[in-house]
């Protein structure tokens, strides 16, 4: 299994939300989860300040509201 496999973890959607949100989180692992189905997840790459800039441009036309708004808010967005 792919160590962010969402589809195939037994894990809780707010594990990768945390997993999503730690700076620390490699940049791969960063643009898997960016595409993931659970907005909460989706949040969380929005509010990572190590998120790439690319990404939150992408997050900036979310469906949901507060991932769309977390990525507007992120400093590197403008970046």
């Amino acid at each position: 299994m792919d160590n962010y496999d969402i589809a195939n973890s037994s894990e809780p959607v707010q594990f990768w939300y945390y997993v999503a949100k730690n700076p620390n989180t490699p940049v791969d692992a960063l643009v898997k989860l960016s595409t993931a189905e659970h907005w909460y997840v989706r949040l969380g790459i929005a509010e990572n300040p190590s998120t790439p800039v690319d990404i939150l441009k992408n997050l900036l036309t979310d469906e949901v509201s507060y991932v769309k708004n977390a990525a507007r808010e992120n400093p590197n967005t403008f970046n």
